[in-house]
């Protein structure tokens, strides 16, 4: 559903004396681990998940227009540096163009940028809706 998702493992012993499940705990994260590569989600540490939040936290949205199946508008980044930053839209995107030399993955109606955009960036973008749209 793309939400966000943390696994916090205690490095504890378990209930009643004499038992060990360390190792149960550290194939559980392997596993987990394991999946989330094949499935190709983020995996990071808990401090890039802050930052990517702080980054996003004042980062606004300007001068928005749709017409002719093409997205316009300008990305106003705050006062903090935006990592990981993506775009959601309502339709599949085909292709996307901004004034930054950061390269874009695109996958369905969501565009993430490969590089951090910088504190006070200001980000002109088109993004042109695939054919059929949805």
């Amino acid at each position: 559903n793309g939400a966000w998702s943390v696994q916090l493992v205690h490095p504890s012993f378990g209930i009643g004396a004499g038992v060990d499940n360390i190792d149960v705990k550290i194939d559980a994260v392997r596993w987990t681990i394991r999946r989330a590569k094949a499935l190709g989600l983020l995996i990071a540490p808990i401090y890039e998940v802050a930052d990517f939040w702080r980054g996003r936290h004042h980062t606004r949205l300007s001068e928005l227009t749709y017409a002719d199946g093409v997205y316009k508008g300008r990305i106003t980044v705050g006062k903090l540096p935006a990592r990981r930053f993506s775009l959601e839209f309502g339709d599949n995107i085909a292709s996307f163009t901004d004034n930054t030399s950061s390269t874009k993955s695109i996958d369905g109606r969501r565009v993430a940028f490969d590089l951090i955009l910088p504190a006070g960036a200001v980000i002109a973008f088109e993004a042109k809706v695939a054919t059929g749209g949805k």
